[in-house]
């Protein structure tokens, strides 16, 4: 959609907040909404514990990943596990907590000349891409998807915590165009997209992790631990 770009860049900021979402504190070890349990847990040898007794019931995972200028959402060695992914990213972000909220923009309302050219312009590369042959079956499908009454504007994200623009919250956006959804159910699509996009992110503070990928971390650890190299925790374990 067109105006994205320039809507993202203008929302996700309404006024300074005084805490960072890591200032909200949980109670460590007392399940909170959703059932998402907070822990810290700083051994290879805790984690491992923690996990064999909780992997059937809490599947999912947010761990915090240390940051040269400091932390906004977890610090390293906590962690949330939860039964169900919006829960999940609701309680790491603090999403009700520090106001973030979605809203609809209307596109075809707000500016409808934009509108009309974005599907000018679709018009004319199918023209274009016929004569030349290159126009897919899947192509004609994605085209007729989107119709002037169908596609008038999506849901976007704004107050996201620490001035973070919303085109920096997901690197990767699945459109939601359905005027007809309620908050509720818009904001749960973003958390499950938050989840997955900051999980394929290597760059974020917040590592997300489904069950086979807490495995698969401590076991990296664990073989790192068997050779004698650096491994998680090694810093808080008895000398010696």
């Amino acid at each position: 959609m067109q105006p994205s770009s320039s809507l993202r860049h203008r929302h996700g900021r309404r006024g300074k907040r005084p805490k960072k979402p890591i200032d909200i504190g949980h109670p460590c070890g007392t399940p909170l909404p959703g059932g998402v349990i907070r822990v810290f847990l700083r051994t290879l040898d805790e984690l491992e514990a923690f996990w064999q007794g909780h992997h059937d019931r809490l599947p999912f995972a947010a761990t915090g990943v240390a940051q040269v200028d400091g932390q906004i959402f977890l610090d390293e060695y906590e962690w949330y596990f939860s039964p169900e992914i919006p829960a999940l990213v609701k309680t790491v972000t603090r999403w009700d907590e520090t106001g973030i909220r979605v809203f609809w923009y209307d596109w075809a309302q707000r500016d409808p000349g934009e509108h009309a050219d974005y599907f000018q312009d679709r018009a004319d590369e199918r023209e274009t891409r016929l004569r030349q042959g290159n126009w897919t079956l899947e192509d004609e499908a994605e085209y007729r998807r989107r119709t002037t009454d169908n596609y008038r504007g999506c849901w976007m994200l704004e107050n996201l915590p620490c001035d973070i623009l919303s085109s920096d919250w997901l690197a990767v956006e699945e459109e939601i165009c359905d005027p007809h959804l309620s908050p509720a159910e818009v904001a749960e699509r973003f958390q499950i997209q938050t989840f997955w996009d900051w999980m394929a992110s290597d760059a974020g503070e917040v590592e997300f992790m489904t069950a086979d990928l807490v495995d698969a971390f401590i076991a990296y650890w664990r073989g790192e631990r068997a050779c004698g190299r650096e491994y998680y925790g090694a810093e808080h374990e008895p000398a010696g």
